[in-house]
């Protein structure tokens, strides 16, 4: 049996058994779950991928975001777990930054970015207070970064990303909606491990931070959605 299939029957058998969805679900678990490539990648995408396979298919899936990159563009990717959104633009960015606040998937990324020879790519860790400064950045990311967070915290983290002394016009978050909760997002672990945030709610926090939407699009990474946005 290859290490997809056992990685499909691992999740259907967690189904299965409230503890174990219990334990998986723990933040212990999320922050183990870096100590390899393949923990890692399975943690993230569901089901194991090589590298060159891990990689390609983060291009496929940021190409549908180039039109909002600028040419050149140096990006920062906030909660970047293994760099996946950063390696699949690398090809039109001249500097990329990525930082999470777990160790072990900074490290995955770092082994990966030296594997490609990616030398204009960065990971840094980052201890959920003190922001590393990026530099002058065009474009926030965060991406597969909020779900499982309350929404006092990535309000906290959205703000300090707003008050960067060179913080970017140009923003590109995800978030689950109600929507994603009706279509049965976060069956595995449970969606009471997920945030799920209503219209009225985004609308809010956008507008507080000063951003406006330019486009919202379900579904271009799970059941969520990704909203670009523009400051001013």
């Amino acid at each position: 049996m290859d290490a997809e299939a056992l990685a499909a029957r691992f999740v259907a058998r967690t189904g299965r058994s409230p503890i174990l969805r219990s334990v998986l679900a723990s933040d212990v678990a999320w922050r183990l779950s870096g100590l390899t490539y393949a923990s890692a990648v399975m943690a993230t995408t569901g089901s194991y991928l090589d590298v060159p396979t891990y990689v390609a298919a983060m291009r496929t899936r940021m190409a549908q975001m180039r039109w909002f990159v600028p040419d050149h563009a140096s990006v920062l990717d906030f909660g970047t777990g293994m760099g996946g959104n950063l390696f699949g633009m690398v090809e039109f960015l001249e500097r990329g930054v990525g930082l999470d606040i777990n160790p072990f998937y900074v490290s995955r990324a770092r082994g990966i970015a030296r594997r490609l020879g990616l030398s204009q790519l960065r990971f840094l860790s980052y201890d959920g207070h003190h922001l590393p400064d990026p530099g002058a950045i065009d474009l926030v990311l965060a991406i597969g970064t909020f779900e499982r967070l309350p929404p006092s915290q990535v309000e906290r983290y959205l703000r300090t990303l707003r008050s960067l002394p060179t913080a970017p016009r140009r923003y590109l978050v995800y978030f689950l909606t109600t929507a994603a909760r009706e279509n049965g997002f976060g069956r595995v672990l449970g969606a009471d491990r997920y945030t799920f945030w209503t219209e009225p709610a985004l609308d809010r926090l956008f507008g507080e931070l000063g951003l406006r939407v330019v486009r919202a699009t379900p579904g271009l990474t799970g059941l969520g959605t990704t909203y670009f946005l523009e400051a001013g």
